[in-house]
């Protein structure tokens, strides 16, 4: 299910970056104006421009570096715009499998590793279980893992050579 989720950043308690500001910095991208991206961001230039000093003033680099003097207001967009809005981008992708966590009820929702485990490369669906472990005893060889799967109604007793053990557990 596709969720209208709107993701709102705070820096120090002020309002930092939402949608609207997100799509001001890509106008000002596009247009490599801060006159041109405001209109095509359905904003004025005063609140353009209280916004991108609102966003320099809290962020620890600048966003927009202002061409003054030039002709259309001139702006353009540092490294750190683009790589906020590549976090913006990927943190907005995250919240989507959050919520669709929701919907499958096989998954708990009172571990975060079961709940975010789900939006990683899985290179196989096979092998893989969600659980808590519960005992393990080391022998000579091998160590016996003992895990409760979800909701703890189902244990699986496991062998696993010293080696992998520590690959894993450790």
């Amino acid at each position: 299910m596709q969720a209208e989720i709107l993701l709102t950043l705070k820096l120090r308690q002020h309002l930092f970056a939402d949608p609207r500001r997100i799509e001001l910095l890509k106008q000002i991208r596009a247009t490599g104006s801060i006159t041109q991206g405001a209109k095509l961001a359905g904003v004025s230039y005063k609140s353009a421009w209280d916004a991108i000093n609102a966003m320099n003033t809290l962020a620890e680099q600048s966003l927009v570096e202002r061409a003054t003097g030039s002709k259309g207001s001139g702006g353009t967009l540092t490294r750190y715009s683009e790589r906020l809005f590549q976090l913006y981008d990927l943190l907005g992708q995250i919240q989507q499998k959050a919520f669709d966590v929701l919907q499958d009820d096989t998954l708990p929702l009172d571990s975060l590793l079961a709940a975010i485990s789900r939006f990683s490369l899985q290179t196989s669906a096979r092998n893989q279980f969600f659980g808590t472990i519960v005992s393990r005893s080391c022998q000579a060889v091998q160590q016996q893992v003992t895990v409760a799967l979800a909701y703890g109604h189902t244990r699986l007793h496991v062998a696993l050579t010293e080696k992998s053990s520590c690959a894993t557990l450790c």
